[in-house]
């Protein structure tokens, strides 16, 4: 087998389109009958916007993604503007657009185009419980107890990725102190005056609320930032009290309080951080987005960062012609930038809930300053990805005798 992905989130499935634009016939192991997709939304910002346009998706984008005029902080009592930058010229400045899509949206659009290519391509209900890394192969072992080997192993199996445990061991991530609420809104059920065109972040003390247009704006995705001392869990499918919502918010402007009066539902889970990676691949074995490193969603760049990834590792592979030089290559390329990411948004969640002027500067400063990120282009970097094989990565390898 060409290449194996563990794992069928966004990451997941942009690394097998990226591995099929360049010939190879991936597998995605995925645990769950089907991936499922709780009402959320995902910003998309010009730096993943070019890479799935060079996978062939510039359509798909433009049909379910929504350009919001800007992006602003407001006062969470008096509802003044604090900060504000424009993303309207995010096409001219960074040479593509900025969206914001809903989670669901985006994800079939990643699944339909890979089994477009191979309909067998993706592989649900197969709970993959060890992985394995030789000099010449990886493997994995499914619940079932079958073994599949394949001379490139991808984990993208998020925070508690058992692919990351099985190589190096325990990496636990460690809860940061804050949690988030996330529901989706249809906006014919807000008042006329909260039809915002672009991002809006409501920050306050101890807390903060961000909410923003998705599927062309009929709809309005929140999420709601708070700090607790409790421990919660990192998943995105426990439901949340609406009423406790309310609850945290309360006394702050009335324009979001008609916001989240019109939560009917929403979900709740822990942000979790931990050290970023000394390492990220192991012989034929590698990790990817959330897997190799956490990302707290203040710059919502998590998804960007898996997108990034995939179209890495695979240029990458194309460049040396051998996964495991080609994965000490994609290690060296991505660690610096995901590392600064993911440093910057736990300065940025610290920032937001700060009530010391200097500290609010120093928040609203890195809400402007943004072209570090937006501006990164693998293309031009380091080349389309070409529909060609990666020969070495085909060539049958005698099993070495382990595991």
């Amino acid at each position: 087998m060409d290449a194996i992905i563990i794992g069928a989130g966004i990451g997941g499935l942009a690394a097998a389109l990226a591995l099929q634009r360049a010939g190879l016939s991936p597998r995605i192991f995925e645990r769950y009958d089907q991936v499922e997709n709780v009402g959320a939304g995902i910003q998309l910002s010009p730096n993943a916007v070019k890479v799935l346009n060079a996978l062939g998706l510039q359509q798909q984008l433009e049909n379910i993604g929504f350009e919001p005029a800007n992006v602003e902080i407001r006062d969470f009592r008096t509802g003044e503007i604090k900060s504000s930058r424009t993303l309207s010229d995010c096409r001219s400045r960074y040479g593509a657009p900025y969206y914001q899509v809903h989670r669901a949206d985006l994800h079939k659009t990643l699944l339909d185009a890979v089994v477009d290519t191979d309909v067998d391509a993706v592989q649900f209900n197969r709970p993959v419980v060890d992985v394995f890394a030789s000099k010449t192969h990886g493997a994995i072992t499914l619940e079932s107890g079958q073994r599949i080997r394949a001379r490139l192993i991808i984990g993208a199996d998020g925070v508690r990725s058992l692919t990351s445990r099985s190589i190096f061991g325990d990496t636990e991530p460690t809860f940061t102190g804050y949690f988030a609420y996330r529901a989706t809104i249809d906006r014919k059920d807000l008042p006329a005056d909260t039809a915002q065109t672009g991002t809006v972040s409501w920050a306050g003390p101890n807390k903060h609320f961000v909410h923003y247009p998705v599927r062309g704006g009929s709809m309005l995705n929140c999420v709601a930032l708070c700090e607790t001392s409790n421990w919660l869990s990192e998943s995105w499918f426990e439901l949340g009290d609406v009423s406790q919502l309310k609850q945290e918010f309360k006394g702050w402007h009335s324009s979001l309080l008609d916001v989240i009066d019109a939560i009917n539902v929403c979900y709740k889970w822990g942000l979790f951080d931990r050290e970023p990676l000394k390492v990220l691949s192991h012989n034929n074995v590698t990790l990817l987005g959330d897997a190799a490193h956490t990302i707290v969603p203040t710059l919502a760049q998590g998804a960007a960062m898996a997108i990034e990834d995939a179209y890495v590792l695979v240029r990458c592979l194309q460049k040396t012609g051998e996964p495991v030089k080609a994965l000490r290559s994609y290690q060296e390329i991505r660690m610096e930038r995901t590392t600064a990411v993911q440093r910057g948004a736990i300065a940025r969640l610290m920032g937001y809930h700060q009530k010391n002027e200097a500290s609010i500067s120093q928040r609203d400063k890195l809400l402007r300053e943004r072209d570090w990120l937006y501006g990164y282009d693998p293309i031009v970097e380091l080349g389309y990805i070409e529909s060609r094989n990666v020969p070495i990565i085909l060539e049958e390898n005698k099993w070495d005798g382990n595991k």
